[in-house]
């Protein structure tokens, strides 16, 4: 497992016996990790073509998330959320943007909090060249 820095939340009780105690979470990074599909969320795809696109990070060391959760937009048709893939079979033309959100992103044991990335996604008649 990774190495957490801690800190202290200043929240703390006491309970009826006159324990005192508190809580503490990982310390969080500043900024975000820059979670991506295809290099800069833009995933170019071609009508009737299987496609399957996974996230990366700029993380040299490993990095792990919960989720990801649908915030807004769908999918074009075809295509749904795997795990963490996008992956399936456009059937429809169009451009679609797709707000994903992973929960308790770290990397290399730094704890990121949450990351909101919006992936545009074109569905082209042929390839598009970029």
């Amino acid at each position: 497992m990774g190495k957490f820095k801690w800190a202290v939340i200043a929240v703390s009780f006491t309970f009826a016996f006159g324990v005192m105690c508190c809580f503490a979470q990982p310390a969080k990074a500043a900024g975000p990790l820059g979670i991506s599909y295809d290099g800069n969320n833009y995933v170019s795809l071609t009508i009737n073509y299987h496609m399957a696109v996974e996230p990366r990070a700029q993380c040299p060391g490993g990095w792990s998330a919960l989720g990801p959760q649908i915030v807004d937009g769908p999918f074009p048709p075809g295509l749904a959320l795997q795990g963490f893939k996008i992956i399936g079979t456009p059937t429809a033309l169009g451009n679609w943007l797709v707000k994903l959100k992973f929960m308790n992103v770290s990397c290399s044991g730094v704890f990121y909090g949450d990351e909101t990335v919006t992936v545009n996604l074109v569905v082209s008649p042929q390839p598009v060249q970029r």
